[in-house]
């Protein structure tokens, strides 16, 4: 069933819960949670239920950096900064099966592909469950969506001189308490058009799992 709240309390998610272990999910907020709504999140973690949180790959609404109140307290912000592979120069991330954890990369059959211009930083490397890098790739401008960069996909020789050159956290799980949550930089896979591409449906479910 359906539960319409204006605000995550502790009391609604147990309720909605219905004494069950649950997941919740968090994707693509357009307005960033208060201070009692992420501890009201944590502490429905910290009991041994999952949390997803799902940013966005552009910062349009702030939706790359409205989940950063629940985020930072698990340890880790997100960054709406571009990120693009060198090598290929194509705008995204490219991710093999084996760089995944056991438990989610074997319901993976290939590549997954997806495209960020978000990243993670570490705030905290306590209970870290795993971390997931791009390949070497530039840094485009911070909150790039409206540079050349994000138009045109090509780099300029501005952006290759002012972006440093490094590899980026795109995903990490962190045990929080008795509960897990992971983070991911990209909603695209999970949008309904999307979802039966690739192995979205099977990252999901491993993610959720």
């Amino acid at each position: 069933h359906t539960v319409l709240s204006k605000d995550l309390s502790y009391s609604m998610l147990k309720n909605t819960s219905q004494g069950k272990k649950a997941v919740l999910v968090l994707k693509c907020a357009t307005r960033p949670y208060s201070k009692s709504e992420a501890k009201a999140v944590t502490k429905f973690l910290e009991e041994g239920n999952g949390l997803l949180l799902i940013s966005e790959h552009t910062d349009v609404y702030g939706q790359a950096i409205n989940l950063n109140p629940v985020a930072e307290l698990v340890g880790y912000r997100f960054l709406p900064t571009g990120v693009q592979d060198i090598y290929t120069d194509s705008r995204g991330s490219v991710t093999e099966k084996d760089e995944f954890p056991a438990l989610i990369s074997r319901y993976l059959t290939g590549d997954l592909v997806w495209e960020t211009s978000n990243s993670l930083e570490r705030l905290d490397g306590r209970n870290v469950l795993f971390e997931l890098v791009t390949r070497p790739s530039f840094f485009s401008h911070y909150r790039n969506e409206t540079s050349a960069f994000f138009l045109t996909r090509e780099f300029t020789e501005e952006i290759k001189l002012n972006s440093p050159f490094a590899r980026h956290l795109l995903m990490a799980g962190i045990k929080y308490g008795k509960g897990k949550a992971v983070l991911f930089t990209d909603s695209t896979q999970f949008n309904n058009g999307v979802i039966g591409f690739g192995d979205h449906a099977q990252l999901f479910i491993g993610l959720t799992e």
